[in-house]
């Protein structure tokens, strides 16, 4: 039975990934199907777990109370300020829910650890594939695309496919040098950088069997994304590996601390240097005009409901402050 609960894992994983700003979630024809899915696993696995004795009744009550202050929560914010009333409760009042009863009531108390680290390993399975085809495919063109597909992401824009398993969706710009940005599954590259991170703090703080290769695609891929925050989280990741590394003895204590401060000047020379490259390209390219309009719209709306927001998918208070001679597409809240 646990085999079978560690599939359905797998596949909750699976489809939380694919609803996180995946290419297949930007596909209608697709996309509307993969939030229904995942809240049906959930359900299947909080039935089979209450069926072989895995719930902790005793830790229900407490689960309750929890709950009834996340219905409250999402109930006055729904009636306040939602705007796409479907989505925000499928999303927040039925799938996180009944997440957060699987995971609070389970006897087993690495459940959710155990979660991550499948977590992690799908990323990596997707890394892996990844990096073959931004090698092969979008770097040295051995591998020829096998399609184009429709995204409804901002205004419809076509991807280019390999095989439905690698998309290239963006491109950037290094010293007038055009590069495919690898985007992995997923819409945008930031997005796969994030979930990349994710996963590399999994890797290094979660999991107990750590391994140097699986640290080494992570931050390899993380490069290939070429997306400025998730390059810095990655090395500020690494900098604090580097600091709580308990493995070392008294000579190795001693240069530890003789090149903390040298690595630490590194790490920010080095993310100093990539901003800098990265404001001069998009200034180039006309990218960073962009962005700044989007931030400058964004305070601007958010100065309007500064305790509420604006409501849940509610692009329209952004748009009416933002340069009326460019498109929703052109960038909204796409930090790199």
């Amino acid at each position: 039975m646990r085999k079978i609960i560690s599939i359905l894992e797998y596949i909750v994983c699976i489809l939380i990934i694919l609803d996180n700003n995946s290419a297949f979630a930007k596909i209608p024809s697709v996309g509307k199907y993969i939030l229904p899915a995942l809240i049906v696993f959930i359900v299947v696995l909080i039935i089979l777990s209450i069926a072989f004795k895995m719930v902790d009744f005793k830790k229900m009550e407490k689960t309750i109370l929890t709950l009834c202050v996340f219905y409250l929560f999402f109930s006055i914010y729904l009636m306040y300020n939602v705007t796409d009333e479907k989505s925000y409760i499928l999303r927040f009042m039925v799938c996180f829910i009944f997440l957060f009863v699987y995971y609070s009531t389970n006897k087993d108390g690495k459940v959710v650890k155990n979660v991550l680290v499948k977590y992690e390993k799908i990323i990596l399975v997707i890394s892996v594939v990844s990096i073959i085809f931004y090698i092969l495919a979008s770097t040295l063109k051995v591998i020829d695309n096998t399609g184009i597909i429709q995204s409804n992401w901002g205004n419809k824009k076509n991807i280019i496919s390999y095989y439905n398993i690698y998309f290239e969706t963006q491109v950037d710009y290094f010293n007038n040098i055009k590069i495919t940005r690898n985007s992995g599954i997923f819409i945008e590259s930031p997005m796969f950088a994030v979930n990349l991170v994710i996963a590399l703090l999994v890797e290094i703080f979660v999991r107990k069997n750590h391994k140097k290769y699986r640290t080494i695609i992570l931050v390899i891929t993380i490069i290939t994304t070429t997306s400025l925050i998730g390059i810095l989280s990655m090395l500020a990741i690494l900098l604090v590996a580097f600091i709580k590394n308990k493995q070392v003895n008294s000579i190795g204590k001693f240069i530890k601390i003789v090149s903390f401060p040298i690595v630490g000047i590194c790490v920010i020379v080095v993310a100093l240097q990539l901003l800098q490259n990265k404001l001069d390209n998009n200034t180039t390219t006309g990218s960073y005009s962009l962005r700044m309009d989007d931030y400058k719209a964004q305070l601007r709306a958010w100065r309007d409901k500064p305790i509420f927001g604006n409501g849940y998918i509610n692009d329209k208070a952004i748009e009416q402050y933002m340069n009326s001679n460019r498109f929703l597409s052109a960038g909204m809240t796409r930090t790199s």
